[in-house]
Parts: structure tokens; C-alpha cells; sequence
């Protein structure tokens, strides 16, 4: 995939677009809106990086707590983040901080995939 490839898909002005890439190693979607990237998502980010494990092993959740909030992720179709915070497992500031550093990974991820 080249960076032109991007750039017109962006220049079309497409009302939303899902763009899914691959390669043996990376999955990611990246999501369009009106011309303009709106967000990544990173389809096989590793267990290891994920949002309640990073929190784990930065001390701010335990594993109970974890457990816990995913059970109740099953059950509703709110994210992981926005749980451990109504739950009060988890400060906004904390969460923000992880979820800044898993969006610069998974820019990376993309990156790295495409060469872009």
C-alpha cells in the first residue's frame, strides 16, 4: 500500500470509508470520515498491549478488577476504558495517559505495515 493510495482515498471525500490491510504480522483497519482519517484500530494488537494488561502492569488495576470489568464488557457494548472508569477502577487521567501511548503504537503498527 502506498501513501498515494491513502491520499486519494482521503481525497475523495468519501462520507465513511473502512480500510482493512494486512500483512503476516499486522491487521489493522483504518477508518475514514469525510476525506480525513478518523481512527485505527489495530485488529490484532498484542495480548500483551492491550488496555487492561498495560494497566495491570503499570500497577493501576489489578487483575481481579480487570476480570471483573471484561465480564461486564460481554454484556455491553461500552469499551474497556469507559468500564474501568465507571467502576472507579481506574482514573480518566490514568486511562488517557495508556490509551495515548496504544494510539501512537498502533499509528506505528500501521506505519510499519505499509511503509508509509
Amino acid at each position: 500500500m502506498k501513501k498515494e493510495t491513502i491520499s486519494s482515498i482521503c481525497q475523495q471525500k468519501f462520507k465513511k470509508c473502512c480500510l482493512d490491510l494486512e500483512n503476516s504480522d499486522t491487521r489493522v483497519a483504518i477508518y475514514f470520515e469525510r476525506g480525513r482519517m478518523k481512527d485505527i484500530y489495530w485488529k490484532n494488537r498484542p495480548e500483551l498491549k492491550r488496555l487492561a494488561n498495560t494497566l495491570i502492569k503499570d500497577k493501576l488495576l489489578t487483575k481481579k478488577e480487570a476480570d471483573l470489568a471484561l465480564g461486564h464488557q460481554q454484556k455491553s457494548a461500552r469499551r474497556i476504558g469507559t468500564l474501568l472508569e465507571t467502576m472507579g477502577f481506574v482514573s480518566k487521567k490514568d486511562i488517557s495517559k495508556v490509551l495515548s501511548v496504544h494510539n501512537k503504537e498502533k499509528k506505528n503498527a500501521s506505519q510499519n505495515l505499509f511503509n508509509i
